[in-house]
């Protein structure tokens, strides 16, 4: 008998609520989960837990602005993909009607953003002040709206002017093949630089800012005024990558092709150590930084490109290189750690979306081992994370649990890998996207 009741765990996961019924981020927190509510609503559907879907989007409303979920008093692009993705993959699989004026409300609040031609990194909903600042992982909202059945061809065409106002018109991206994590909207142009020590040291000494600094809220001046950043490959890049990916199945237009191959080449310039891994971000910023999460996100980048792009023999020559990597360092108990440093945590959400890249890798390749090591991950992730109620979220590197922390998110994440393995659902429907 299988030791993992999938109806169960999902009994039990969905009964960390608060006193009013809202579903939680944790055990150990009041965070509500609607900031995630895109990463667990297209499970919870396919195990028809609609009811359940239901009850928290009924329960989310007074807390809504515009139709989507703030954090405290500051809406984020960044954010804002969640509850959308949400509210519009629960209306496509149900078309309940209670929910067609939510997402009526989010298409308002986007029209604005179309208008001012960016997305810009916040919105102060007590004050209304909108953000000069540009944070490129806002850009997510792309691939939600264009993926989505429910927006007219209009607004999705709308919503491809502001990505195409973003790309075409970054100056850091068309010189360097990267995106910073963030930017400054001026004069049609997106400015941004990389950080160094003589930026700040010029930041700080501008009067104006210095004292906004101390004496407002740093992080809002600091995003609003400099455009000084990071290059990170995880979010910053890869989020904005993969709706360029997503606008291309939408259009087939070639432009959208070449923006994400020039990222290709530029990472693996830049980012790829020969042995087959890519570092967490710039090579010249923090070269030495190697996690499985970075390394099985910019996989996810060449399958796509592979599989919905072009059939690239060296892009399938570097998907190989690079999963054959992190096989080498698989560990006794069949999981992989999430660094090939020794000693490192095992981290639950990384093993799930790398069991669903070998099953990617497999239908490329045309190769079975890799689906049966996608397999083996899979029954090693419940053999070592499962305690017959909840999966812990990160083991040490003797196996043994960090904390009794239960993460909501990442456990009904792992359904993903669960449908992979118990389906024979192609591995690149949407539903086992890393949202």
């Amino acid at each position: 008998m299988e030791i993992f009741d999938v109806n169960k765990f999902i009994d039990n996961i969905l009964s960390y609520t608060n006193s009013n019924g809202e579903l939680l981020c944790s055990n150990k927190k009041q965070d509500l989960i609607y900031t995630d509510f895109d990463d667990i609503v297209p499970f919870l559907l396919y195990f028809k837990q609609q009811k359940a879907v239901k009850q928290q989007i009924v329960l989310s409303q007074k807390k809504l602005y515009k139709g989507f979920f703030p954090i405290e008093r500051y809406l984020y692009s960044f954010r804002m993909d969640e509850y959308l993705g949400g509210i519009l993959t629960y209306y496509e699989h149900t078309k309940d009607e209670y929910v067609k004026p939510i997402y009526e409300q989010q298409f308002d609040l986007l029209n604005s953003f179309y208008e001012l031609k960016y997305f810009p990194t916040y919105i102060d909903i007590k004050t209304g002040k909108v953000s000069k600042s540009v944070c490129s992982r806002g850009y997510n909202l792309v691939e939600v709206i264009l993926e989505s059945s429910i927006p007219s061809t209009k607004f999705k065409n709308k919503t491809l002017e502001i990505l195409d106002n973003f790309i075409d018109n970054n100056i850091f991206f068309n010189k360097n093949g990267l995106f910073l994590n963030k930017y400054i909207y001026k004069k049609s142009k997106f400015e941004g630089k990389f950080f160094n020590i003589p930026d700040f040291i010029s930041f700080i000494g501008k009067s104006s800012y210095f004292k906004d600094y101390f004496i407002g809220n740093a992080k809002k001046v600091l995003f609003d005024n400099v455009a000084i950043s990071d290059i990170k490959l995880m979010k910053d890049n890869s989020n904005l990558i993969f709706s360029i990916i997503e606008a291309f199945k939408f259009t087939g237009n070639e432009k959208y092709k070449l923006f994400v191959k020039k990222f290709i080449e530029t990472v693996e310039t830049k980012m790829f150590n020969k042995k087959g891994y890519v570092y967490t971000s710039f090579l010249e910023r923090r070269g030495k930084s190697v996690l499985l999460t970075q390394n099985f996100t910019f996989l996810d980048i060449l399958l796509d490109y592979f599989y919905y792009i072009e059939n690239d023999k060296k892009i399938e020559q570097l998907i190989i290189k690079i999963t054959e990597f992190w096989l080498s360092k698989k560990i006794d108990c069949g999981l992989i750690p999430d660094s090939p440093l020794a000693n490192s945590n095992i981290f639950l959400d990384n093993q799930t979306d790398f069991s669903i890249v070998l099953k990617k890798v497999a239908t490329i390749t045309n190769n079975q081992k890799y689906y049966n090591a996608g397999k083996d991950l899979h029954k090693a992730i419940i053999s070592n994370f499962y305690n017959g109620k909840y999966f812990y979220a990160r083991l040490n590197a003797s196996i043994v649990p960090l904390s009794d922390i239960v993460n909501v998110k990442y456990n009904l994440l792992f359904l993903k890998s669960y449908i992979a393995y118990k389906t024979e659902l192609n591995p690149f429907n949407s539903i086992f996207k890393d949202r």
